[in-house]
């Protein structure tokens, strides 16, 4: 791991100690995860690491990277977790690097920040971190505004050569706050690198022409898929206007979500765990008025900590694009819908999916409900296994 550190060979000393500390501090990670799942406890009694150790975090690229999410559940993929995390961090350029960290910061707002977007800082002066931070929650500091904060005195005669890196264009309007854009002239920066546009119509470039016209280096699009992928919710609130939609449901190993029309218990206690978690990261959950009835869901967030989704019943006096609208129009911009059948399958035939995400436990039954038929148009984005279930996420093509 050092001779691959030491063999980039043009890296400061600084970003070079910077690279090992991320590198080591990521197997530090994935192994307390691995322990902490192994225990049956996954990360929930560890409320100072969850943050970084959500999925939200590693579909990210963020202190595990990608397959280390699975590897903390087969135990044959850890190697491959280790050896990928120092080739990850080996092959990135210097913007890559601290975008990425950036993006590791966003992610702690995934509660708190919306319905704003999650967004990372990081000011880098000398190939040294003087300052960051991220929007921690709505109506409060933008991320931009904590990492000037966190500059320590003796450091903010470096500014005028320091660069900036935002996961998000910074803001150009006054909302709650003001413009983080002005902020960022007005400190002095050469230079700011930014992961994506905000696609919000108040932005939309205004921020970037802003900072270009006084005069500061811009660079734009740096891990510019991982930014958007991060903001999913919020960019397909903006840009469909409609919230991002996340079908989910639980069927037994030959295909039944019931057992002769009565409800039945598929999930485990993990997978039980992690729905919730879901529930907690969403902004609002859907089942039809049938499944309302039969089966009196609750709906909340008892197995994880944080708040409860906003609860709709669908009903048949209520058309899906009249539904999108006024889910539109309350700024809900992320909606679980849970089932039942007939539900999930008019969410599938009108195209008005994002992810699909399938429970598959190890129990058959003689008969019962089918599950929904997955649409052709689906792309396997994860698997993973949780003692004798299988989650299955699927994305569109």
């Amino acid at each position: 791991m050092f001779l691959l550190i030491v063999s980039a060979g043009k890296d400061s000393v600084n970003q070079a100690n910077i690279q090992i500390n991320f590198i080591l501090f990521g197997i530090f990670l994935t192994y307390s995860y691995l322990f902490a799942s192994r225990e049956g406890t996954l990360a929930r009694k560890n409320k100072d690491l969850e943050p970084l150790l959500q999925p939200e975090g590693m579909e990210c690229g963020v202190a595990m990277i990608r397959g280390g999410y699975n590897a903390r559940i087969k135990k044959e993929k850890k190697p491959l977790v280790l050896c990928s995390l120092i080739r990850t961090f080996a092959a990135m350029t210097n913007d890559e690097f601290y975008m990425q960290r950036c993006i590791q910061l966003a992610a702690n707002g995934i509660q708190g920040a919306r319905p704003n977007p999650m967004v990372g800082a990081v000011i880098v002066a000398n190939g040294r971190i003087i300052g960051e931070g991220y929007h921690v929650r709505c109506g409060e500091g933008h991320a931009e505004v904590n990492a000037f904060a966190s500059v320590r005195p003796e450091d903010e005669a470096l500014l005028k050569d320091a660069t900036i890196y935002v996961s998000l264009e910074p803001c150009s309007h006054y909302g709650k706050t003001p413009p983080c854009a002005d902020l960022i002239i007005k400190k002095g920066v050469r230079r700011v690198v930014v992961g994506t546009i905000d696609p919000f119509a108040e932005v939309q470039g205004r921020g970037i022409r802003k900072l270009q016209e006084a005069g500061i280096d811009v660079t734009v699009g740096v891990l510019e898929k991982e930014c958007q992928w991060l903001n999913r919710r919020f960019f397909t609130y903006h840009r469909e206007h409609r919230p991002y939609i996340i079908l989910k449901w639980a069927q037994t190993a030959n295909g039944f979500i019931d057992d002769h029309g009565k409800a039945l218990q598929i999930s485990n206690e993990q997978t039980q765990m992690l729905s919730h978690q879901l529930r907690a990261e969403e902004d609002a959950i859907l089942v039809g008025h049938t499944t309302d009835v039969r089966e009196h869901p609750q709906l909340t967030v008892r197995h994880w900590h944080g708040p409860n989704p906003k609860r709709i019943v669908l009903t048949h006096n209520r058309p899906l694009p009249q539904l999108m609208d006024d889910l539109y129009q309350h700024v809900i911009q992320s909606l679980i819908v849970e089932g039942g059948r007939q539900t999930l399958q008019s969410f599938i035939a009108a195209g008005l999916w994002d992810e699909i995400r399938v429970e598959t436990g190890a129990i058959t039954v003689t008969d019962g409900t089918r599950a929904p038929q997955l649409p052709a148009n689906v792309s396997l984005l994860s698997r993973e296994t949780y003692d004798d279930n299988t989650l299955c996420r699927y994305i569109s093509l």
